[in-house]
């Protein structure tokens, strides 16, 4: 049994460059941050209560409800502390949670309790990945190798990283002298073997963005948009919402780069403080997107047009809206938005 992955978020300050490929890392961790969970016959004694528990937990995972989910998995294992399906369930909600030294925790204690089951020790290496400290990601997926030699996920991620440093050296160094062909050849040949890797991965992420472009009548290309690309721009719209719905400003904000342009005028500080004190003020807030268009103008520069619903306590909407993006060492940031409301 194979948990997949949908979204995942990473706490930063506000405004940052962040690590560059990590929105790659975020939808690679679908596929590759795999937990596999025993089957009952194999690793439980579990009554009916246990598998409704590890149910409950499953469903409350697949509709994103991780505090729920965290909630309901811990009063689980203090009913049945041995529960393996429960134990690797509480890491994945973990890390959906974004509390990934918590996590950290729990895998290092599962790789000592569940001794024959090279997923904790996978799952670790795949949480140092997620932070960007690959050299740690490495190493742990080389001691995960050692044990079980036959573990072929392990292999395949470790590969997968390596190919993700080397194509975070190659876009780095491509930024910095676009003019040296064969770099930014490298860099491309790196993206390349990472789509294929993500066009692999039969993950409900795929499925959710493969659902989401049929819904489109069309996505605009001024260049080809990479599977790899679209994927990132969805996870930025998504992670951008929920932070704003969840009138979480820390997140919210780190959507945006520090070049950001703010419209009519005003300053890039006037703006932070207005749009913290709008959201931290609401009660609650409500988004949802429809009908996302995107349209790439370079391998830099692109944006999103979509239809925007928003509802507070205080103001409903329904507006037409852009965002234009740019790409800072592999990670696109809001550098600027415009919209217009509609009826």
């Amino acid at each position: 049994m194979h948990l997949q992955f949908t979204t995942l978020f990473v706490k930063s300050s506000s405004l940052p460059h962040t690590d560059p490929v990590k929105n790659f890392v975020l939808y690679c961790f679908a596929a590759f941050f795999i937990a596999a969970l025993p089957s009952h016959a194999q690793e439980t004694q579990g009554d009916a209560r246990s598998r409704d528990d590890e149910n409950a937990v499953k469903v409350l995972i697949e509709d994103e409800e991780y505090k729920n989910a965290i909630a309901r998995v811990e009063a689980a294992l203090k009913k049945d502390k041995k529960n393996s399906v429960l134990l690797l369930q509480r890491g994945l909600v973990l890390v959906k949670l974004d509390r990934l030294d918590d996590a950290k925790a729990h895998y290092k204690k599962l790789k000592r309790r569940i001794k024959n089951n090279p997923e904790p020790w996978n799952n670790l290496a795949m949480v140092y990945r997620l932070e960007g400290n690959y050299e740690q990601a490495v190493t742990e997926f080389k001691k995960t190798i050692k044990r079980f030699p036959d573990y072929v996920t392990a292999l395949e991620n470790l590969g997968d990283t390596y190919i993700e440093m080397a194509q975070r050296a190659y876009a780095a160094g491509a930024e910095i002298d676009p003019k040296q062909e064969l770099l930014v050849s490298k860099s491309e040949l790196g993206l390349e073997f990472s789509t294929l890797a993500v066009s692999n991965t039969p993950s409900a992420k795929r499925r959710a963005l493969a659902k989401q472009k049929r819904s489109n009548k069309e996505i605009t290309k001024k260049t080809a948009v990479s599977l790899l690309v679209e994927q990132q721009v969805f996870d930025l719209l998504n992670s951008w919402i929920t932070s704003w719905s969840e009138r979480n400003i820390e997140k919210f904000l780190s959507h945006y780069s520090n070049q950001y342009i703010p419209q009519n005028n005003i300053s890039l500080e006037e703006w932070l403080a207005g749009k913290s004190k709008a959201i931290s003020q609401a009660k609650y807030i409500r988004i949802k997107l429809d009908d996302i268009k995107i349209e790439q103008f370079d391998q830099s520069n692109l944006t999103a047009t979509f239809k925007q619903y928003y509802e507070s306590d205080s103001s409903k909407n329904r507006s037409i809206k852009t965002l234009g993006l740019r790409v800072y060492n592999g990670q696109w940031f809001i550098v600027r938005e415009s919209s217009r409301t509609t009826s």
